[in-house]
């Protein structure tokens, strides 16, 4: 109920339904400071010049402006992402804080909307166990009737010069540098008028829960005449009086326990001039010895403690000068346009610009494939040609890749002789071009770029040379050999990514290929400053890239 949780709900309520008029109102009355004169009569010359209720003050008030602008992107967003982006985008920290009148209520007024932010972490986590899905419209609604009144509680600011006022109650479990407690001399009035329930026996019977329950309720028709009524000394004095007199007693020691050790340094008891009455509740716990009479104060094992006794007058009211407020302003900070993937495969990375193709190899013919689904065909051939890589030349390989071929894109789509030699071929031409020291086929990769993405797939042949390692990529295109160049560079962004993910992984990568198995060629793609020697202009061995 807080003016400034009023302005945010405002806000959500607008971003939820621009038709919501009622939530409109109230972010031109808190957020624009408008008299009720001003934003009324501008509603009803909108009323009048019969504009669409939804379009009413988006383009003359600020925050209803960059409601309309989080729109688009709320949908695909959480309710705790919706509420920190209506707190800290639409203005709603800035303007609370304006509101002052000190910097100590200022700061309450962030603390609350932080509170606020919190409510949306609780409703989520509400959802969850309920396995319901968490929107807007039931945060909303949750709001209103929350699982538990205990987490709509301000929190405390302890910055600043602030006193928290604060019941016997209300103060267990906290802690202050100093401490005064009050109404010690207080008398505890026994709760023998109270609703209570007793019980004829200590035990509980499950089975029987009320078994010999009873509640008692005495009517307290003596008001404020507690003297000099026989009576009410009878009633006082027997057997129930003594138990709620007794009741009352313990209720106190409690309460003052929980008050007296919630100070870290000092703890200070206020009591009258004259010292504690007859019957005061310090004397109900028998500790009429903790009130200090001088400089040390003598504790019952013998440790003295540092005590003082002060006698203070009653100060003349008078109205403290406020210090001039100056409100911390927030920096405007504008939604990102840009929401990035959490993560990234490297086929959907773009072509690398300056990326440039080096050495293209032809290491055999061109093979037929009977099916116009070019996917289902470059699945067989990846999983066909892996499986060769790892169990070369065994005897039963066709056999094996006319059952992955069926798997992968259907029977008679690829001859299994066609993916087996395609496979053979690769291999020859690897190891005379490359004499790598291991070949891994189908390796997979996970590496976190800078920007924060997670960059995750699979390298279809990774070898191992003595210049570092080698990155092959298998594509399936049909088209011709005078299409490799520009074919091969529209994979250069995959094939960077892997590169990247090996250099982030400390290995040195000496080059990336794209391999063409239905044409038949080996394709080299080069990045930046890197530039090819070809072996025939050494006169020996493979190619090697300098820089």
């Amino acid at each position: 109920e807080t003016p400034e949780v009023c302005l945010a709900r405002a806000c959500l309520r607008r971003l939820n339904d621009p038709s919501d008029t009622l939530a409109t109102a109230e972010i031109r009355a808190l957020g624009a400071c408008e008299e009720p004169e001003v934003w009324l009569a501008d509603r009803l010359r909108w009323l009048a010049s019969g504009e669409r209720d939804r379009d009413w003050a988006e383009t003359d008030d600020p925050i209803v402006s960059r409601i309309a602008h989080l729109r688009g992107q709320s949908m695909t967003q959480s309710p705790v992402e919706i509420v920190a982006r209506v707190l800290n985008y639409v203005g709603v920290r800035p303007i609370v804080t304006a509101w002052g009148p000190d910097a100590i209520t200022a700061a309450q007024r962030q603390r609350n909307l932080d509170a606020f932010l919190h409510l949306s972490v609780e409703y989520e986590n509400h959802c969850a166990s309920q396995h319901e899905a968490a929107t807007l419209t039931g945060f909303l609604f949750w709001l209103e009737n929350p699982t538990s009144p205990d987490l709509d509680l301000q929190p405390v600011v302890t910055g600043g010069d602030a006193v928290h006022v604060l019941t016997f109650h209300r103060a267990k479990g906290l802690e202050w540098p100093v401490v005064v407690t009050t109404d010690f001399n207080y008398t505890w009035r026994p709760r023998i008028w109270d609703v209570r329930v007793e019980s004829a026996s200590d035990g509980l019977d499950l089975d029987n829960p009320l078994e010999g329950r009873a509640i008692r309720f005495y009517p307290n028709v003596f008001g404020r005449n507690t003297r000099d009524v026989p009576v009410l000394d009878s009633i006082m004095s027997s057997e129930e009086g003594a138990k709620a007199a007794a009741a009352a007693e313990a209720e106190g020691r409690r309460l003052a326990y929980v008050g007296m050790t919630r100070a870290r340094d000092t703890l200070i008891i206020a009591l009258p001039p004259s010292g504690p009455s007859s019957g005061a509740w310090i004397g109900n716990f028998n500790s009429t010895h903790l009130l200090p009479t001088g400089d040390e104060h003598p504790l019952p094992d013998g440790e003295a403690i540092p005590s003082a006794v002060e006698d203070l007058a009653v100060a003349e009211s008078s109205t403290p000068a406020s210090a001039p407020f100056a409100p911390a302003w927030f920096p405007e900070r504008s939604p990102s346009e840009l929401r990035l993937r959490e993560r990234l495969s490297p086929s959907q990375a773009g072509p690398v610009e300056g990326a440039a193709v080096g050495a293209m190899v032809e290491i055999g013919p061109r093979i037929a494939v009977h099916s116009d689904d070019m996917g289902k065909i470059g699945t067989a051939l990846h999983a066909a040609i892996a499986a060769e890589l790892v169990n070369p030349h065994r005897g039963d390989a066709v056999d094996c890749a006319a059952e992955l071929i069926r798997n992968g894109a259907g029977e008679g789509a690829l001859s299994p002789r066609d993916a087996v030699d395609c496979a053979r071929r690769l291999m020859e031409a690897v190891h005379t071009r490359f004499a790598p020291r291991r070949l891994l086929a189908e390796h997979p990769v996970e590496f976190v770029q800078d920007n924060g993405q997670v960059l995750r797939g699979w390298i279809d042949l990774l070898l191992e040379t003595e210049r570092g390692w080698i990155v092959i990529d298998h594509k399936s295109s049909p088209r011709p050999r005078s299409e490799w160049a520009a074919e091969a560079l529209e994979y250069s962004g995959q094939l960077a990514a892997y590169a990247d993910a090996l250099q982030g992984g400390g290995l040195d990568c000496a080059g990336c290929w794209v391999h063409f198995p239905v044409s038949g060629g080996l394709v080299e793609v080069v990045f930046g400053e890197w530039r090819i020697v070809q072996g025939d202009e050494r006169g020996d061995g493979p190619d090697v890239l300098l820089q």
